[in-house]
């Protein structure tokens, strides 16, 4: 279900752990919270203060690229918050592919992040993926279509050793994308 996931981005202190126990509190469907391990006590002190049901969180840190969906994922229809979510920026990583299998299990999506956009807009593109599965086709279709769309990539050919050539898939780091291709 795709209708009513979202990214949260705020600053630090905004207040986003409390938006996504609220809505889990109004949709009446128990809260799974994905985070790293430091933030675990962080969702413990937020629902206790919020008098809201604690709710189960796990950490993507680790052995994560072995999470176990079906131990998590205990009930048929849950929220999902995944908390400082800009972690998952590799669209061929185990995490993201294991996450991705989750966020189409739950009832709703939030993933929560302070920086949105740390150095390119390529590292949004899982982010948009996982809050709206198959927006640009897929973790592994999608990416190729969204750097070209909104990173300026190309391919290009290279020479490799032994003069083969080879084409390979390049995105330009941000400051020299021209404004017109930012669009």
């Amino acid at each position: 279900m795709v209708r009513g996931n979202h990214i949260l981005a705020h600053w630090m202190g905004a207040g986003k752990p409390r938006t996504v126990l609220a809505a889990s509190l109004v949709l009446d469907l128990p809260l799974i919270v994905v985070c790293p391990a430091h933030v675990i006590p962080s969702w413990w002190r937020e629902a206790q203060k919020c008098n809201v049901p604690a709710p189960s969180v796990y950490s993507y840190e680790g052995a994560v690229a072995a999470i176990n969906i079906g131990k998590i994922a205990t009930t048929d229809s849950f929220v999902l918050a995944l908390d400082e979510a800009t972690a998952f920026k590799n669209h061929r990583s185990r995490r993201s592919i294991a996450i991705a299998k989750l966020c189409r299990m739950a009832a709703r999506v939030y993933a929560l992040t302070g920086t949105a956009m740390p150095n390119n807009p390529i590292e949004l593109f899982v982010l948009c993926e996982l809050v709206h599965p198959k927006c640009f086709g897929g973790l592994a279709k999608g990416y190729y279509k969204f750097a070209k769309r909104y990173c300026g990539a190309r391919t290009e050919t290279i020479v490799v050793r032994g003069g083969a050539e080879r084409e390979v898939f390049v995105i330009p780091p941000l400051a020299s994308i021209p404004d017109t291709e930012r669009t």
